[in-house]
């Protein structure tokens, strides 16, 4: 091979790792900001709301409280509900949602 063609396959290459890893970076990013929560309202379990369900039922009065428990586990991703301690903030779905 000649030199010129050995450097026009080295910057071909170089420009395809550079754009994966640009796409990766990229994408990275766009899905850490869909992990984030969203804004709305908070509440702590306690000694009168010791797990999900009681919590739902105070915080949550007019919604069935199964589907407010669906909607506060699609929100709290991660959190263990069958292991909650009292003074853990929960985020609850907002009004009409």
């Amino acid at each position: 091979m000649h030199g010129q063609t050995k450097r026009r396959i080295f910057w071909f290459v170089l420009g395809v790792v550079a754009t994966i890893t640009a796409q990766t970076t990229i994408g990275a990013i766009v899905n850490a900001s869909d992990t984030m929560p969203e804004p709305g309202r908070f509440a702590q379990i306690s000694e009168d709301a010791p797990t999900v369900w009681d919590l739902v039922r105070r915080e949550l009065p007019d919604m069935d409280p199964r589907e407010a428990v669906y909607k506060v586990k699609k929100l709290n991703k991660g959190i263990d509900f069958g292991r909650v301690q009292i003074g853990q903030t929960i985020q609850l779905p907002k009004d009409g949602e």
